[in-house]
């Protein structure tokens, strides 16, 4: 889970990228794309329709049979499909981040009334720059928490706190 969150963390290093995919998904960083997923050539080659794993998969509500009780850790035993919790509740709390301090970017520029036009390259800009900078603030929370958790068997929740820890030192 810990290196997905760095790979999936790392592609906002790339403003270019980061505005490119803004631009196609009209600010979204919640539809599948290059920024929320991981492999995608190797999960093309395996098989796969796209991408080896995608961060908020398992919140989708595409990817949930509706009448299925909500997929537990404890019931989940291979490795991937574990680190996907970790992955998905750091990458959610990001998303989040994102689209409260890109609200008002597009309220002010009019963009989330107007479903049918594309965003103006100066909008695409001033959102990949706070996607960027919410990215790196969060990458380096989760980094800075390994210095807070303990040396042997660490549990999700301890990493979780260790954030919270962390961003708080």
């Amino acid at each position: 889970g810990f290196a997905d969150i760095v790979a999936l963390f790392q592609h906002f290093s790339m403003p270019s990228v980061v505005e490119h995919e803004l631009a196609r998904s009209r600010g979204s960083l919640r539809d599948p794309g290059l920024l929320n997923s991981l492999a995608a050539q190797f999960g093309k080659a395996t098989g796969s329709e796209g991408a080896l794993r995608y961060a908020l998969k398992m919140m989708s509500d595409e990817a949930r049979d509706k009448n299925a009780p909500p997929l537990r850790m404890s019931d989940v035993t291979e490795a991937h499909a574990r680190g996907q919790f970790l992955v998905a509740a750091v990458f959610d709390a990001f998303v989040t981040i994102y689209e409260r301090r890109a609200a008002d970017l597009l309220r002010i520029a009019g963009e989330a009334a107007s479903a049918n036009r594309d965003l103006s390259a100066d909008l695409v800009k001033r959102l990949a720059n706070e996607a960027c900078k919410a990215a790196d603030q969060v990458l380096r929370m989760c980094v800075r928490a390994l210095d807070y958790v303990p040396a042997v068997d660490l549990e999700f929740g301890e990493y979780l706190r260790a954030i919270i820890t962390a961003d708080a030192d």
